[in-house]
């Protein structure tokens, strides 16, 4: 392979990329045919040391995904970055995609039950409020009005705090996310022999 071939298939998968970084991309793999040429090396030795072009970009559009989701720590970005990384290999989608959504569905389900906590508890004051309103339509069985009143501030508060854990939570969940992905990139480019 030519260095204008390697280099315009390392353009063409680059093109998901901002324009600017793909030309920075180029210009580092451009420096690499240089420094090898002057060492008296072939374009196909050259070609041959740097690896698969087709591999060498998905891993530059990973690693980008990856330093947009650390700056930037947003659901998509996250997300962006895990399936960058899937597009690796076949391993990738083993052992990223399925802890992955297994720990997300997990999360999400946590968090659904520290709001629905908080709701219960605003639920049951409000419910008593309503009630006070409405006295022969709503029966309040032989359990003291304090009990509910404790009940709903109490359930309230716990959701409270439960929501204030998750938020930590998903920040930590966030940040192994990425540095798991980073891991596994690094692990893929040993196996295929690829060079920064």
């Amino acid at each position: 392979m030519t260095q204008n071939e390697f280099l315009t298939t390392m353009g063409k998968i680059l093109g998901k990329l901002d324009p600017e970084e793909r030309k920075d991309i180029l210009a580092d793999y451009t420096e690499h045919f240089y420094s090898g040429l002057e060492e008296g090396k072939t374009e196909e030795e050259i070609t041959r040391s740097l690896g698969n072009p087709v591999m060498l970009a998905k891993a530059q559009i990973a690693e980008s995904m990856i330093n947009r989701a650390e700056s930037d720590r947003t659901p998509g970005n996250i997300v962006q970055a895990v399936l960058a990384t899937v597009s690796l290999s076949l391993f990738n989608i083993i052992f990223i995609i399925g802890p992955f959504f297994g720990l997300l569905g997990g999360l999400i389900g946590l968090w659904a039950g520290a709001v629905s906590l908080s709701i219960s508890g605003i639920a049951t004051l409000g419910g008593l409020i309503f009630s006070s309103f409405v006295r022969e339509q709503v029966a309040i069985s032989g359990i003291s009005i304090w009990f509910y009143i404790f009940a709903g501030i109490g359930a309230s508060a716990l959701g409270a705090l439960a929501t204030i854990g998750m938020w930590f939570l998903s920040k930590g969940f966030a940040g192994a996310t990425l540095k798991y992905i980073k891991l596994n990139i690094s692990i893929v480019k040993k196996r295929s022999n690829i060079n920064e």
